[in-house]
């Protein structure tokens, strides 16, 4: 039996092929929908990259915070309008970023600061 062997292509990489693959046969309006998820493509994986350094910093600061600073925080932010459980939004940064992975490959210094 002859197994293919399939290698793992990046999805910005498999987005390219496919416009490359289906330009002759699709409308130029077509093409430039492929092309305009290509562009959101890649600018949502600025934006992960992003957030996921954003959620490191932010991290980093709360755990340098003394208590009362943490207070204060909490205090400043429920006058401006924001729920108690909403300040900090750990919790939905983590879940985003964990959906996020499933699409964009992080590099391992994705943690650290550039």
């Amino acid at each position: 039996m002859n197994a293919q062997v399939q290698t793992f292509l990046h999805p910005k990489q498999q987005v390219k092929q496919l416009i490359i693959e289906l330009s002759r046969s699709i409308t130029p309006q077509q093409r430039q929908v492929l092309l305009d998820l290509f562009i959101m493509m890649d600018n949502a994986h600025d934006l992960f990259l992003e957030l996921d350094k954003s959620h490191v910093i932010i991290q980093q600061c709360l755990g340098a915070m003394t208590k009362n600073q943490l207070q204060q925080m909490i205090r400043d932010h429920s006058q401006n309008g924001l729920a108690s459980l909403w300040i900090l939004r750990t919790h939905q940064r983590k879940k985003l970023l964990s959906r996020c992975q499933r699409f964009f490959i992080v590099s391992k210094n994705s943690k650290t600061l550039s």
